[in-house]
């Protein structure tokens, strides 16, 4: 039977997107004046934010995509 340590490492990977997602909190605040917690949109309103996002980084990793594609011929 494996033991396992109950001590813990800090990820830097984990802490680098601990820290991009307060920062993208800050941004949004600042933004739209509101925090997620507080925001009242429909459960379809949120819906279509997510759809929309989701569209985007299929846009975001197509692009790259065919970067890659182009500098690898």
């Amino acid at each position: 039977m494996r033991k396992f340590s109950l001590e813990t490492k800090t990820d830097p990977i984990v802490e680098s997107i601990i820290n991009q997602l307060r920062e993208r909190s800050e941004l949004g605040q600042n933004k739209y004046g509101t925090t997620l917690a507080e925001n009242e949109l429909s459960a379809l309103e949120w819906i279509e934010h997510a759809k929309q996002e989701s569209m985007d980084q299929i846009l975001y990793l197509e692009a790259l995509k065919q970067k890659l594609t182009i500098n690898t011929k």
